[in-house]
């Protein structure tokens, strides 16, 4: 472990830096040169970037991280036959958290936060696939768990290290509920991205987790209503918890 410093801090949140200057810039530029005029004619204050837009940051930002960092930054990408299982994991461990801090809020009436939550029910279908169900979950993987954890690693050591990430992890997603949802969530894609020695864990894992979490709101009312179920949200959290404890307990040799 190496000796904590004001730099090595600002390597370490630097995946961060230039994820907000460049999915933040080109929306702002778009922003800038479209037609602020017919807005504001139809009480528009705030202009919603295209979904197209966004896939075409997030990618720029996979891709700028990547191409910069894959040669100084251990990169892990072992392929075995756990790693389909961690797509599950996350589809069945995202429905049971999902339900279970709706129910929380419920039990302490804190339903003003579930207002908070953002609500990408008026997002295309396919397109919103494409953006939270892949572009999304490897943008955010190469950013958190493969540069942000395993430079934080080498500073503070790998019990700390997974706090800290999931901590910024959590504060990403901007209000309390995603907050602790992502934090918690961020944790278990540390022990998998561990355990698999493999990028890819936690990727598809995220990727389990946003496409069944965006998917189920497109669900006609009867089904939510199952899905909403709190037999659903037990069933699916023994899955997740079952498939999770496989992984760990056959881990792969080695340290990440």
């Amino acid at each position: 472990m190496r000796r904590f410093s004001f730099f090595r801090a600002l390597h370490a949140i630097m995946p961060l830096v230039i994820y907000y200057v460049v999915s933040q810039g080109i929306p702002e530029v778009y922003t800038y040169f479209s037609n602020k005029d017919e807005y504001m004619a139809l009480g528009v204050e705030h202009i919603d970037v295209p979904i197209w837009m966004l896939i075409i940051s997030y990618s720029l930002v996979a891709v700028i991280l990547f191409f910069s960092s894959y040669k100084k930054d251990n990169l892990p990408l072992k392929l075995s036959k756990k790693l389909p299982l961690t797509f599950f994991a996350g589809a069945f461990t995202a429905i049971a958290f999902n339900q279970l801090i709706i129910y929380i809020c419920v039990i302490f009436d804190a339903k003003k936060l579930l207002e908070e939550v953002p609500n990408n029910r008026n997002t295309s279908l396919w397109l919103g696939l494409v953006l939270f169900g892949v572009v999304a979950p490897v943008m955010e993987e190469i950013i958190f768990r493969w540069l942000m954890y395993g430079r934080i690693k080498i500073m503070i050591g790998r019990i700390l290290a997974p706090i800290l990430t999931s901590l910024f992890f959590g504060l990403y997603h901007g209000n309390l509920l995603q907050a602790i949802y992502a934090f918690i969530m961020g944790l278990i894609m540390i022990l998998l991205y561990e355990s698999c020695q493999s990028l890819l864990a936690s990727i598809l894992f995220h990727m389990g987790a946003n496409i069944v979490v965006f998917s189920l709101s497109f669900l006609p009312g009867k089904f939510i209503s199952i899905a909403d179920s709190p037999y659903v949200c037990f069933l699916t959290f023994v899955l997740g918890t079952i498939i999770i404890m496989y992984i760990y307990n056959h881990k792969e040799a080695g340290n990440v």
